[in-house]
């Protein structure tokens, strides 16, 4: 059991301190989200992730979508065929905010970034056109 004096690990802390900032204001988790990295961010659970994308899609779209890719490649880079329909929901999540934050660019790139790692995988391929 941890002592309640030794340091939490990163990943927990960021945890709490985005659904502590969910349930406060949408600035603070969406200033939160828009500091962390992508990597962190895949390395959360979708549990914790997912909810805070759904939540600030309306009201700040560039942050949903980079919680959206998030969710997207957390599911690709693991491999896990079986939640692909999943990778790919949050992918056209992705795309709906990128498009109302006026990123095309960035989307473009990610469809591509995402066609380089699947290249082999026909179905996700067919499915996650741009």
């Amino acid at each position: 059991m941890r002592e309640r004096w030794m340091p939490r690990s990163k990943a927990t802390w960021l945890r709490s301190s985005i659904c502590g900032s969910a349930r406060r204001k949408p600035e603070e988790l969406a200033e939160r989200l828009e500091r962390t990295s992508d990597a962190k961010i895949e390395g959360l659970s979708h549990y914790v992730t997912e909810p805070a994308a759904e939540r600030l899609a309306k009201t700040h779209p560039r942050v949903a979508a980079k919680v959206f890719r998030a969710l997207c490649i957390r599911i690709i880079d693991a491999g896990k065929s079986k939640y692909y329909d999943e990778a790919l929901a949050n992918l056209e999540k992705a795309k709906n905010c990128y498009q109302r934050a006026g990123l095309d660019a960035q989307w473009q790139a990610l469809i591509a970034e995402i066609h380089r790692n699947i290249a082999g995988n026909r179905a996700l391929c067919r499915d996650s056109k741009g």
